[in-house]
């Protein structure tokens, strides 16, 4: 390892020094006797030069060499070696081998009408001969609507014929747009300059999967909508990062001496995509740039940008931008190139951003069903503590209104409800408390969700009541209740009955969390919490798997909690064959943890301790 990383140093200096000679002058073959070279004054027109660069003669070799001439002659000027760094008046032919090209920074601040943005970048030559240049390009955007972006270029131009510059390049593009979605960009381009014009084209191609807008839920869920409880698919809203071209055409329309100049550029562009549904972008964009060069107080090859900016497209409209832009050398001072030469360095212009659009996806929507019972919810009642006439007409009238099954939705939002008479429930009847999630079906394809209600878990306070009476397929799902005779109760067998995750505290001395008096009841009784009753925690005279939820058997009593309440913590009369009975806790009650016959069902895992009478397992 340590012997790779040493030739990789040893590779790097031998490059860097290498670079360094080339771009040295050759001394032998220039200087005189008296160690000065002779160059050639721009303004001796003898030169036969017209395109405003210093030349040297050739010879058959190929290399430039300084002209022998007399002293006295006043088309040639003296130059010392010592002097071949500084800048001059005249364009001195400094390197045998042509100009240097060295690495800048550059940062820029953008203004404008919908988001300000401010952007970083760095040019490095990775190669040069003096009229050709491989160089990488990196850049990092940001603007004030949470959006990034960073670009990570390769570029290579060359000075063709003395008086334009070829150019192409390629970038790798990453994007986080405002919506936090993220894309990534390949982008082509070729250019080419004069010292007056410049052209050039671009193409962008995109990664084409679409993304989700502000974690709009495209797969299905579950809602309440219209009075009834529904499966949804598609909706939402996609982002797609477009492909695009655009080509641009500029001209320096004003020049105050060498090192200022007023330049102008109108380009158009068009971006779409394959995927059907997004907006096509097309428009045109106009830019002005004042542009200084070799700023006394930012150093030689200094340039400094101002401009403005005017875009209109259809889907964006129109965008106004102002732009500074400060570019800095880095290293050595550069070399006094020509007007041409120095363009070498000028800025890739492409882009800034990798170009996305948004749409609206189309909805469908199915009935949805109870993935336990295969019920459906019927109509959908919201009620709460501020509903009008709570129990007696919203919620024991629930089933009558809707002629057929029916679902009360109980909210928190107006703190605990307080009722005075029973709720009593009618057959095919649903109580779900807000804060409860609940599994469905689609009742035609099939689909699976989930119903989250809003809210959390409300309260129901019946002092001395029965607060919630069954009856055959019932549900009861995601409710606390509070000092109630008995919370949840029957005096008649009932089937088919789902009671979940409920909470109960604070009954009676002869009351209980779940009461079901008389009879065998056939259903589920899972997830429910029982704590500090005056009596037992969960009471039930009979239970059996004789009835059925959707074409399964039912008959599950399983993770309930039966903690310090007065008498018994779970009693069962008698559980039956098919039924199973398991995970249960039952601690720190007044009598047994648990009081139960076995007449044929499956206990497994209950649990208890610190009960007054033991049993702290079922039989």
């Amino acid at each position: 390892m340590k012997c790779i990383f040493s030739q990789l140093c040893c590779g790097l200096l031998s490059l860097v020094t290498l670079f360094s000679l080339s771009g040295k002058l050759q001394a032998e073959d220039i200087p005189n006797s008296e160690g000065v070279v002779r160059t050639i004054n721009l303004s001796d027109e003898s030169a036969n030069h017209n395109d405003g660069v210093a030349h040297a003669n050739e010879d058959n070799d190929g290399v430039a060499h300084a002209e022998p001439v007399p002293h006295s002659s006043p088309s040639y000027v003296e130059t010392r070696v010592d002097d071949i760094f500084r800048r001059t008046p005249q364009r001195a032919l400094r390197y045998a081998h042509g100009p240097r090209w060295d690495a800048y920074t550059a940062w820029s601040f953008k203004p404008g009408n919908e988001r300000v943005m401010g952007d970083g970048q760095v040019m490095v030559p990775l190669w040069q001969n003096g009229t050709s240049m491989l160089f990488a390009d990196v850049r990092g955007q940001i603007d004030d609507t949470g959006a990034y972006e960073g670009n990570w270029g390769l570029g290579f131009r060359q000075i063709r014929n003395d008086n334009w510059i070829l150019g192409v390049y390629g970038f790798f593009d990453r994007r986080k747009t405002r919506n936090d979605n993220y894309f990534s960009q390949a982008t082509f381009g070729i250019e080419a300059l004069t010292v007056e014009w410049e052209a050039r084209a671009n193409v962008y191609i995109p990664d084409s999967a679409p993304k989700a807008v502000g974690g709009s839920a495209l797969g299905p869920r579950a809602l309440i909508f219209n009075g009834g409880v529904i499966i949804r698919q598609g909706g939402g809203i996609i982002e797609q990062a477009l492909y695009g071209v655009d080509a641009e055409v500029g001209k320096l329309f004003y020049e105050w001496g060498p090192d200022v100049e007023l330049r102008g550029f109108l380009s158009v562009f068009h971006f779409n995509t394959q995927n059907r549904g997004f907006a096509n972008i097309s428009g045109a964009r106009g830019r002005a740039e004042l542009r200084m060069y070799d700023l006394n107080f930012l150093g030689e090859g200094s340039r400094l940008n101002i401009g403005a900016e005017l875009q209109w497209d259809e889907v964006r409209n129109t965008q106004a931008t102002a732009m500074l832009r400060v570019q800095i050398p880095l290293g050595r001072k550069q070399s006094n190139h020509t007007r041409l030469q120095r363009r070498m360095l000028d800025r890739i212009v492409r882009d800034v951003d990798i170009v996305s659009t948004q749409k609206s996806l189309a909805t469908s929507d199915e009935e949805a069903t109870d993935v336990l019972t295969g019920r459906s919810f019927g109509n959908v009642t919201v009620v709460d503590a501020s509903t009008p006439d709570i129990p007696t007409t919203v919620l024991t009238n629930a089933v009558a209104g809707a002629g057929g099954p029916s679902t009360v939705i109980i909210s928190d939002r107006k703190g605990q409800i307080n009722t005075t008479a029973s709720i009593v429930m009618g057959q095919f009847q649903n109580i779900i408390g807000s804060g409860y999630s609940q599994a469905v079906v689609g009742a035609v394809t099939g689909t699976n969700a989930v119903l989250v209600v809003p809210g959390s878990r409300p309260n129901i306070s019946a002092p001395g009541l029965n607060a919630v009476i069954l009856a055959d397929d019932t549900t009861v799902r995601g409710l606390g209740f509070i000092a109630s005779s008995n919370s949840i109760y029957s005096a008649v067998a009932v089937n088919r009955v789902v009671v979940d995750q409920n909470t109960f505290t604070g009954a009676t001395v002869t009351g209980s969390g779940i009461r079901l008096l008389t009879g065998a009841f056939s259903g589920n009784i899972t997830g429910n919490v029982a704590t500090g009753i005056g009596g037992d925690g969960i009471w039930v005279n009979g239970f059996d798997a004789a009835g059925t939820f959707n074409g399964i058997l039912g008959g599950r009593f399983s993770g309930n909690s039966a903690i310090s309440n007065g008498l018994d913590g779970i009693h069962i009369g008698s559980f039956s064959a098919g039924t199973l009975i398991f995970n249960n806790i039952s601690n720190q009650n007044g009598l047994n943890g648990y009081f139960a016959t076995n007449a044929g069902g499956t206990a497994t895992n209950n649990t208890g301790f610190g009960n007054g009478s033991g049993n702290n397992t079922l039989p």
